[in-house]
Parts: C-alpha cells; sequence; structure tokens
C-alpha cells in the first residue's frame, strides 16, 4: 500500500506542477487543477492515516478521510460558485438543434 500511495503521490504531483501556470486560465483549467490540488491531498491524508494506524493500532486516525472529503468539498464549491455565472450568460440552444 505504501509502495502504490507513494507512486500516486508523485503522479499527482508532477500532474500539479504541469497544470500550475493554467490555474487561472478559465473554469476548465482551474477545475483540472482543482481536482489534482485535492488528488495530491488525498494521497498525503491516506499515507499519513496509514502510517498512523500502522503505528498505534487505532482506528482513530481515519479521521482523515472526513478531512479529505471537507477538500473535495470545498474544491467543489469553488468550482460552483466559478462555473455558474458562465452558465447562466449562455444562451439555450435553439429548439430546431434539439429535436
Amino acid at each position: 500500500m505504501l509502495g502504490f500511495g507513494s507512486a500516486a503521490l508523485v503522479a499527482n504531483l508532477i500532474c500539479l506542477a504541469l497544470l500550475w501556470c493554467f490555474r487561472c486560465g478559465n473554469v476548465n483549467m482551474l477545475s483540472m487543477f482543482e481536482c489534482s490540488r485535492s488528488d495530491v491531498a488525498s494521497n498525503v491524508g491516506v499515507l499519513a492515516a496509514a502510517e498512523l494506524v500502522g503505528l498505534t493500532g487505532l482506528a482513530w486516525p481515519n479521521i482523515i478521510g472526513g478531512l479529505i472529503a471537507v477538500i473535495f468539498l470545498r474544491s467543489a464549491w469553488r468550482l460552483l460558485r466559478e462555473s455558474w455565472p458562465a452558465w447562466r450568460a449562455t444562451k439555450a440552444p435553439a429548439r430546431e438543434f434539439l429535436q
């Protein structure tokens, strides 16, 4: 588990570094950046929780899962807040196009 978790962390860090300069381009790029950042946070959290459970034998480090969920919810809220005005500004497709 440590090996796969570490490999996932490295891969997600590389993706995050590649997306860093594009994070303010548009909502799509912001979405990819937020997802990569959340993936890095979850990788770090899972590795830390696994280490703490392994050292202590207790299940309380699994609370880190709740913190990871809060990070994902924060990212989702930010993306919704950024994309809502763009969605509202688009015109509905013509009725003929939908048929």
